[in-house]
């Protein structure tokens, strides 16, 4: 922790969700000496990859992406080198969050099975309670010279030892969150000049939470923060399939939702319905075909079905983060169009799904310099190909019995007999029932842009609301990203770096909408981010934690090619900058010399 932020100490930071985004924001806010609460709802941390029930990850199931882009910049994964590179499964990406909250405290700091009622703002400018929850460090609070307002002094955390001189007239914000503290760790200069709208003093939260206790007994709990966190997620509500009322009343098995899918011991020997064409849906469509009768897939739209590892000038690499992670092919494709973009990874992607457009079980058809979709599934394609998954590219319509009824673009009624269990992947919306409609309209929550149901500043922050932060609330963040909006958001409620203003994060959110207002199916981006790797980057420049390129390149010119050409790594944002780590290097070049190998995992 540094020192020098000794008055944020009192500060409260309530974080709403322990997941991976909730778990690194919690850790991020304890660092900066501010106190922590995580709330959980469930009763066990790590979001989608808990080992609970409330966990949506099933039994062995693997990462896309490889160990180096699933973990946070400061925490080693605990596996030998002759495993690397790997592919997390949920049993071991549950293991490094548990291990990751015990060793930073997090877990100390947790609430689980509570559940948020409501979280609403109040501005102590309309209210006379002249020390209600007031942090202030000053030490002589005798000469405060207070006009026109009883509660000037609210959260005023100016570690002053002179006080003689405090004057706030007619106002609160002579000295919001103006801490002046000179972070002399990594040289990080970052003065707070007085207009950090989003780290407002006079704006607190009221959250109404409720514990569920051993005997399911409920107690409500009403607690004032001076930050909130959001961390929920993308998937925490289910969709139904759009004749879900007639599967309720006709269906004679049972409809499973992609959330509650843990292991194929249920579906052994039976003919089993996967409704859905992405990622959830080809993945266990494959992880069950093994041990059913048969898997009918009803995939109405085909997209590149990629293995995690692909053969590359002789290296088995992985084949996200060599495509979206390496610096060189990024920032070079930021040159080119759209078309010439999206020509570009038709080709890669092709490359990587052996040949998709060719293969008649799967063949990919799209024109080429439109916006490709893409998953990853190293068995989907052979277990086509063994017959052991069928696909059904038709709408379903109606059912019954176990008879399914679906039908063509044409009116042509396609049928399938005997199907015992229909396991539903249409996704997850967001879901954010504790605000009420006065913030969910400052935030744009707009569940009918499900790629982006709400607006933001770097996905981050809202220009219309102080005093809080949204990680991880777009499609789709890994662990680097959440913990590189995490510090953003956090070092600048704690003064340590300073907010764009108001104006420049409204120009961003333009930009944002745009991405927004491509919600044709299919036509839309997949993920949010054109870039996740330009978004870490562009955040981590602004808490100067982004070395210099130029300069690295030449005082270190090994490092250098590493982080430009070939290895994307989040301990690369604890070189320099706040709270940055000695040993960052050496851990960077040790995954390097373990990254491209030629053996498969």
């Amino acid at each position: 922790m540094i020192d020098n932020f000794e008055n944020k100490k009192k500060k409260k930071v309530a974080v709403i969700g322990a997941g991976p985004s909730g778990i690194v924001s919690a850790k991020t806010a304890i660092e900066c000496g501010f106190e922590v609460v995580l709330f959980e709802k469930n009763d066990n941390i790590g979001g989608v990859w808990s080992i609970g029930e409330s966990g949506k990850a099933w039994e062995n199931m693997k990462t896309h992406i490889s160990y180096v882009s699933m973990s946070y910049s400061d925490f080693e994964w605990d596996v030998s080198n002759e495993r690397k590179p790997f592919h997390p499964t949920k049993e071991e990406m549950f293991k490094y969050l548990v291990d990751y909250s015990k060793h930073f405290k997090v877990l100390e700091n947790t609430r689980l099975n509570t559940a948020i009622i409501s979280i609403s703002q109040i501005n102590n400018n309309n209210n006379n309670n002249n020390n209600n929850n007031n942090n202030n460090n000053n030490n002589n609070n005798n000469n405060n010279n207070n006009n026109s307002n009883n509660n000037n002094n609210n959260n005023n955390n100016n570690n002053n030892n002179n006080n003689n001189n405090n004057n706030n007239n007619n106002n609160n914000n002579n000295n919001n969150n103006n801490n002046n503290n000179n972070n002399n760790n990594n040289n990080n200069n970052n003065n707070n000049n007085n207009n950090n709208n989003h780290s407002n003093n006079n704006n607190q939260w009221l959250i109404i939470s409720k514990k569920i206790n051993e005997k399911g007994e409920c107690e409500a709990v009403e607690e004032i923060y001076d930050f909130v966190i959001i961390c929920t997620g993308m998937y925490n509500k289910k969709r139904d399939i759009d004749i879900n009322d007639k599967l309720k009343k006709k269906f004679n098995g049972k409809v499973w939702s992609s959330g509650e899918f843990k292991n194929p011991e249920p579906f052994i020997e039976k003919n089993v319905l996967v409704v859905g064409g992405f990622s959830s849906a080809i993945e266990i469509a494959s992880a069950i075909a093994e041990k059913t009768k048969m898997v009918y897939l009803n995939c109405r739209n085909k997209i590149y079905v990629l293995k995690r590892r692909f053969p590359l000038d002789g290296d088995n690499v992985p084949a996200a983060d060599y495509c979206f992670q390496k610096r060189s092919r990024v920032y070079e494709g930021e040159k080119k169009s759209k078309e010439e973009t999206n020509k570009m990874n038709d080709r890669f992607f092709n490359l990587a799904s052996e040949n998709q457009r060719e293969n008649s079980l799967f063949k990919y058809n799209k024109p080429e310099n439109e916006t490709h979709y893409h998953i990853f599934s190293d068995n989907f394609l052979k277990m086509l190909q063994q017959e052991k998954i069928k696909l059904i590219e038709n709408s379903l319509i109606d059912c019954n019995g176990n008879e399914m009824i679906f039908k063509d673009s044409n009116g042509n009624i396609e049928t399938i007999d005997n199907v015992d269990e229909i396991i539903n992947c249409v996704g997850y919306d967001v879901d954010l029932p504790f605000f009420d409609d006065e913030i969910k309209t400052k935030i744009s929550l707009d569940l009918k842009t499900p790629h982006l149901p709400i607006v933001l500043y770097k996905h981050t922050l809202s220009p219309n609301l102080d005093n809080i932060a949204f990680i991880g609330m777009y499609r789709t963040p890994g662990l680097p990203e959440m913990e590189i909006q995490a510090r953003f958001a956090i070092y600048g409620f704690a003064g340590i770096t300073q907010f764009p203003t108001k104006e420049t994060m409204l120009e961003d959110i333009k930009i944002i909408e745009k991405v927004r207002d491509l919600n044709e199916k299919h036509n839309r981006p997949q993920f949010v981010l054109e870039s996740s790797l330009h978004f870490c980057d562009d955040l981590a420049k602004q808490i100067g934690a982004l070395p210099d390129f130029n300069k690295l390149k030449e005082n270190d010119p090994q490092l250098y090619n590493i982080i430009w050409n070939n290895l994307f790594h989040p301990s690369f944002y604890r070189i320099i900058g706040p709270f940055s780590n000695s040993n960052s290097r050496n851990i960077l070049l040790n995954d390097y010399n373990n990254y491209f190998i030629k053996k498969n995992n």
